[in-house]
């Protein structure tokens, strides 16, 4: 099958898609990844075709929207503001992404990708929807942050949950169906698209929250999707640095951007000489890392997950939920400091498993704060949980289960 496999948004929404790109291509369809041009070094590095969808949005109002995002405590809040964000990229992905799809079989779409949705509606193609992140649908067995109130509360608070999505999205995916030259959807858009009638995915594993057995069989729970890079060769510094001594703490907070970053690294810096411990600080997005730093942290910027943090000691992240998969499954313990969205959601997850602390807010870093959360994390018991977490998620399939479900189709 020919098959177009789309996403927009940060690094975290695009690595397991360019991983379930190339594992479709292995198992012999004609996968192609649809994605913004700047992800085309994670294209090539997975060994995939790209079709560029332009460039992100980075005029000045975006940056100065993005701020206001990360300053919004109340995840709700900064959840809408996401989506007024996220609609100026929409608007300028649609006629790529109608452009890519017109011949293929098939769309594997992230569920929030919404010009995939609508480019599958308006050239009749049959589709395939994926989602990151539990709370899409309603789950019996537990809540998106991995706590259960039973299954009554736990069905009645997913319901309302789904109520919510619609409201914070709704306006940003409005403009993009009537762009499509489609009639609707014109509510609960972002609903629709994660209820394909062919199949839905979920690319959480179930060790960390299980799926719900009376799901209809469209509904799938694969695992996660790693993009692993199993040639990759370290900077010789970076090799160096990691193996002179005992495993180092990894900090980097991803795709975050519009911090104060030179307070940030101060924080950082201050943290892990309190703590004495040495430390791979990765720039990320925001550019961690200014200023001059002490000889036991290394700067770094992009390191395939897979590589780092299996060397790593310890995780302290941001929360997206790519990263928690990375961290969880190399076994070793996280500590968040989130920044938006659905971060405090990973961070309450990952202290519900015991694989780390409860998050902190980037607004409420400070040395004594940060250092307490990494000694938190650096506990026996936590280290314990963090491995056999590691261990169970390592036995998983995600990729070969959503491969498997999808070669189903072909005809």
């Amino acid at each position: 099958m020919r098959i177009a496999v789309s996403s927009f948004g940060s690094e975290g929404d695009i690595r397991p898609f360019a991983a379930l790109t190339r594992a479709l291509r292995a198992a012999g369809h004609d996968a192609f990844l649809c994605a913004a041009e700047m992800f085309r070094e994670r294209a090539d590095q997975a060994g995939i075709p790209l079709a560029s969808t332009g460039a992100l949005r980075d005029d000045s109002a975006f940056w100065a929207g993005l701020k206001n995002v990360m300053r919004e405590p109340n995840p709700l809040k900064g959840a809408r503001l996401i989506f007024e964000l996220a609609s100026r990229e929409l608007d300028g992905r649609l006629q790529p992404v109608l452009d890519a799809t017109r011949d293929v079989d098939l769309v594997v779409h992230h569920a929030i990708d919404v010009t995939a949705f609508a480019a599958a509606l308006a050239h009749g193609k049959r589709r395939v929807s994926a989602f990151l992140a539990p709370g899409i649908w309603s789950n019996r067995r537990a809540l998106a942050n991995g706590n259960s109130l039973g299954a009554p509360l736990n069905l009645v608070l997913g319901a309302m949950l789904r109520k919510l999505f619609p409201l914070m999205t709704d306006k940003a995916f409005r403009p993009v169906i009537a762009a499509a030259g489609l009639k609707g959807p014109k509510k609960k858009i972002v609903l629709e698209a994660a209820d394909s009638p062919l199949m839905n995915f979920l690319a959480v594993s179930p060790s960390m929250v299980p799926p719900d057995p009376a799901w209809p069989a469209n509904r799938k729970q694969t695992g996660y999707w790693y993009l692993d890079v199993p040639g990759y060769e370290p900077p010789a510094a970076l090799r160096a640095f990691v193996e002179a001594g005992e495993p180092p703490l990894v900090i980097g907070f991803g795709s975050m951007v519009g911090m104060d970053v030179r307070f940030q690294t101060e924080v950082i810096t201050g943290a892990v000489q309190r703590l004495g411990r040495r430390a791979v600080l990765l720039s990320g997005w925001g550019e961690l890392g200014k200023g001059e730093l002490p000889p036991n942290i290394h700067l770094a910027d992009h390191v395939p997950h897979d590589w780092l943090y299996a060397r790593a000691s310890l995780v302290v992240h941001h929360g997206g939920a790519g990263t928690t998969a990375a961290a969880a499954r190399a076994g070793v313990p996280q500590a968040i400091v989130w920044h938006m969205g659905d971060q405090p959601t990973w961070g309450s997850l990952v202290k519900r498993r015991g694989l780390g602390p409860p998050p902190l807010h980037h607004q409420k870093l400070s040395v004594e704060r940060l250092a307490a959360l990494i000694a938190e994390a650096d506990r026996p018991e936590v280290r314990e949980a963090a491995r056999a977490m590691g261990e169970r998620i390592r036995a998983e399939d995600g990729l070969g289960e959503a491969v498997r479900a999808i070669g189903a189709f072909a005809t």
